[in-house]
């Protein structure tokens, strides 16, 4: 049976044209110098998985993989509204949420801004920045328990063992991280629960000055460690080491090897600029010549020793909302000083690629042409171990593999 996929993109920001009497924020100066750049980390490829979808029951337009603990994939799709789990050879396992306006159904799933942990799944929904909430699932049961306010444009959520850390931008007060804890967030009986603020830790200035360059690049991504939170942005070339009680303690200057790259803070606000009263049209050039222009940071992560793992994609656009990513996997030495950037990834162009770090690995959800020739698509989750030891700019498999 042929299905319908709707077309995969990053997506704009739906605030943009609503910020006014942008203020002016100085970018914290980096602090560590750029290292020494060698090819990318050695991947080995430890599995690849083919999620058993039917006509009922598939992902039409894949935004955001999230992993449960138990080795199951979720993934939310924001053409039907809703997250499909599947086990980890995978067998689908339950369908979360639908959309509509009543409790447990999304007006506008969002696709970024979700977590899973041991008891619940949340997924964000809503319009930011009039309005964005978390509606929150029992994992096994899934029902729908409540829903938590969001303060601000949330666009990366991450638990530990007592809180929620959320990354994006206050546009009131421009600051990017806060957290909150996660208990009495999911405290439930009283109606909804708390709301999670962001308020540590100034916006970088490139996103508060321009904010055509918010619209594109004003995504947060986000690691919490057990003594410190690692924040960057979509299109920032640096990595902030922050505390947990938000005072930057580190600035790390990520080195492009084969992958575009971004100017630095200066050189991005010179060629980033589109005056007020600019079209629907030029604004849409414009970000295609951005798009043309820099990578993209996806996603980022750590090991126990501390090493950073990141993402990037080189983003071509076809048409206005159409978008095909090529991949790029680097390690980073805690400090900076020694980086392996940029092994490339091979993925099919039937739809953006979406990617979640763990540690280590890196999990690739992919769509491609299914080899019946009839059309169909098949989504598949590839799993890659990362060796930041042997930068051989190389892809390994195993047995498995």
């Amino acid at each position: 049976m042929l299905r319908h996929r709707a077309p995969a993109h990053l997506g704009l920001l739906p605030f943009a044209r609503t910020v006014v009497g942008l203020a002016t924020l100085m970018i914290v100066a980096a602090t560590a110098q750029p290292g020494a750049t060698q090819p990318g980390p050695t991947l080995i490829l430890q599995d690849s998985v083919i999620l058993r979808e039917s006509g009922n029951y598939y992902a039409g337009q894949p935004t955001e993989l999230l992993l449960g603990s138990d080795g199951s994939f979720f993934v939310v799709d924001v053409y039907e509204a809703r997250v499909l789990r599947f086990d980890r050879s995978g067998k689908p396992v339950r369908a979360y949420g639908r959309r509509g306006r009543g409790p447990g159904e999304f007006l506008n799933i969002l696709g970024f801004a979700s977590f899973v942990n041991e008891d619940v799944l949340a997924v964000a929904d809503g319009q930011p920045p009039v309005s964005m909430e978390l509606e929150v699932f029992g994992l096994g049961s899934g029902d729908h328990l409540g829903r938590v306010t969001l303060d601000g444009v949330v666009t990366a959520l991450a638990v530990d063992n007592e809180r929620l850390w959320a990354g994006g931008m206050d546009i009131d007060e421009w600051k990017a991280l806060g957290s909150a804890p996660l208990d009495e967030l999911l405290d439930f009986g009283d109606g909804d629960g708390d709301a999670v603020s962001l308020d540590r830790v100034p916006v970088p200035r490139p996103y508060v000055e321009n904010h055509q360059i918010m619209i594109m690049g004003g995504i947060a991504i986000m690691d919490v460690g057990n003594d410190d939170v690692l924040l960057s942005f979509r299109t920032s070339p640096y990595i902030l080491r922050v505390t947990r009680d938000g005072e930057v303690a580190d600035t790390i200057a990520l080195q492009p090897r084969e992958r575009r790259g971004v100017p630095d803070d200066e050189a991005f606000m010179e060629m980033a600029t589109l005056p007020a009263s600019a079209s629907l049209e030029e604004i849409n050039d414009f970000h295609a010549e951005l798009d043309r222009s820099v990578s993209v940071l996806l996603q980022m992560s750590r090991d126990g020793a501390g090493r950073i793992f990141t993402v990037h994609a080189d983003v071509d656009r076809r048409g206005h909302r159409d978008f095909v990513g090529v991949l790029y996997v680097s390690s980073v030495s805690p400090d900076g000083t020694t980086q392996c950037s940029d092994t490339l990834v091979p993925t099919s162009d039937a739809a953006f690629p979406v990617v979640a770090l763990r540690g280590s690995e890196v999990f690739v959800l992919d769509q491609r042409i299914g080899s019946t020739g009839t059309g169909n698509v098949q989504t598949v989750v590839r799993t890659f171990a990362i060796d930041p030891e042997r930068c051989t700019g190389e892809i390994e498999t195993n047995d498995r593999g």
